[in-house]
């Protein structure tokens, strides 16, 4: 497979991440992390354009929460849907979890899905992600996310751990997205 090349997004670029971003997502258009984690400048925290042939193919990125320092997460990430099947996904997921662990202090990659085995992803993270988990803990009788929680063990001298469903505040970070519309 041809390289990839990785373009931190930028005040300057961000457009073109959340195009990419909202075309995947249209019901999650989030404008504002592409801004917010382009004005950190903070490795630990950011987004990137995946280009091949100098053409924007997906997104990828990641960030920690407050919740868990050991843990980073998995941000945006897909594939144009022109550019599937080739593999693409595949070497961006891992990339990204190589990027993460040049970082001591990060022991886990996680992922927070809505997981779909019909979905060509949702089988990529069967295949490299250590644990799948549901998470459950902000389902009520009013809401239910169907989310999932994917984790990877990132240093050989940690366990295995899993996510726990501890609380990830999803509810109020998706009525933010649509509050962005």
């Amino acid at each position: 497979m041809e390289k990839l090349k990785y373009v931190k997004v930028t005040t300057k670029n961000l457009d073109i991440a959340y195009q990419i971003q909202a075309n995947e997502w249209p019901e999650d258009k989030d404008y504002n992390n592409f801004l917010e984690t382009a004005k950190l400048n903070d490795d630990k925290n950011v987004n990137y354009i995946v280009y091949h042939d100098k053409k924007p193919i997906g997104i990828t990125g990641v960030y920690v929460e407050d919740i868990d320092k050991s843990t980073m997460w998995l941000n945006w990430y897909c594939v144009v849907p022109e550019e599937r099947g080739k593999g693409f996904g595949k070497k961006i997921l891992l990339d990204t979890i190589k990027y993460c662990k040049k970082f001591d202090d990060i022991e886990y990659f996680r992922i927070d899905t809505s997981f779909n085995i019909k979905r060509a992803s949702s089988r990529l993270y069967l295949q490299v992600m250590d644990i799948i988990e549901k998470y459950t803990a902000e389902d009520d009788e009013s809401y239910k996310s169907g989310n999932y929680i994917c984790s990877k063990r990132l240093k050989d001298n940690v366990d295995y751990l899993p996510w726990n469903n501890k609380n990830l505040h999803l509810r109020d970070y998706y009525s933010k997205c649509k509050d962005n519309d």
